[in-house]
């Protein structure tokens, strides 16, 4: 009779711990779930040559034109440099002969102190003019902002001695959502923004980023345009979309176990737990009185 006891608890405690082995992993299956697979650019070549197209000017983009002499006489480049005020300090992004004096010769001639004043932007209307005091209205239909700092240059050089033009975007926005950290619109102070710009910005993926399924939506002529990335693979360099336009788009979609997870009824989900915990509570209750038994 003892024997049986001894094999009946040790069945019960055999069980029950094989209850509790299960019980752990349907706690952690969750977690399990996660995608703790963060790999970047693992397919392909060792080596991409990325060739990217330089962007085109479009409507209701908002630049930033800068007209300045190469001579120390700035008051013939003032009129093209509309100043507002008042406002942090002048951007300088000048290059070649520019200085930060001569901003702030153009800057003062125009009447605005320098440590006040910050360059107005044109915005390009819906039908890619721009309207420049003087030299008119400037088509940037297909044109670049180094091609338009050309084009300007040589539109102003009646009226400017030696002159020199800097063009950059000032509204290089892109909206990040879906499964990244910080998502929302990323705005940066560059002409070059890629999709890796884009995402770190936004804190990286979240654990159930799918890496596979990376979206960019741009606007090109009036029709919504679905590029999609893969950043696995390291042709990522060789995409259209590596390089994004301001307003663009980028979205990344969730892993499948995300998915399923949206689909799990709470419902369903306490009532698994509370039938566990029944089950638990039923095999403790046995367990303890087999041991009883075997006591007596």
């Amino acid at each position: 009779m003892v024997i049986k006891l001894k094999h009946q608890t040790l069945f019960v405690r055999q069980l029950f711990f094989c209850f509790s082995i299960c019980v752990v992993f349907d706690s952690c299956s969750s977690s399990n779930k996660i995608n703790y697979n963060p790999v970047y650019f693992k397919v392909g070549a060792d080596t991409v040559t990325a060739i990217q197209k330089e962007r085109v000017i479009h409507p209701f983009d908002q630049l930033s034109i800068q007209v300045y002499s190469k001579t120390p006489n700035q008051e013939q480049a003032a009129i093209f440099n509309i100043y507002t005020s008042p406002v942090s300090s002048i951007r300088e992004s000048l290059t070649g002969a520019a200085t930060a004096a001569s901003v702030a010769g153009a800057a003062s001639s125009s009447g605005v102190s320098s440590s006040s004043a910050t360059l107005l932007g044109y915005r390009v209307n819906e039908l890619g003019n721009i309207e420049m005091p003087v030299i008119g209205t400037i088509n940037t239909s297909g044109l670049t902002i180094y091609q338009l700092q050309d084009y300007i240059g040589k539109k102003v050089a009646n009226y400017v001695k030696d002159p020199a033009v800097v063009v950059h975007y000032q509204n290089f926005d892109v909206n990040v959502l879906g499964e990244v950290r910080i998502p929302g619109v990323k705005k940066f102070a560059v002409d070059q923004v890629t999709v890796l710009d884009a995402i770190g910005a936004s804190g990286d993926l979240t654990d159930f980023g799918k890496r596979s399924d990376v979206t960019v939506i741009r606007d090109e002529a009036g029709k919504q345009v679905f590029y999609h990335v893969d950043l696995r693979d390291r042709s990522i360099f060789k995409s259209p979309v590596y390089r994004l336009q301001p307003n663009d788009i980028v979205y990344v979609g969730p892993t499948n176990i995300k998915l399923e997870n949206l689909n799990i009824s709470p419902t369903s989900q306490k009532t698994t737990t509370l039938i566990f915990g029944i089950l638990g509570i039923g095999l403790s209750i046995a367990t303890l009185i087999v041991t009883l038994s075997t006591h007596h």
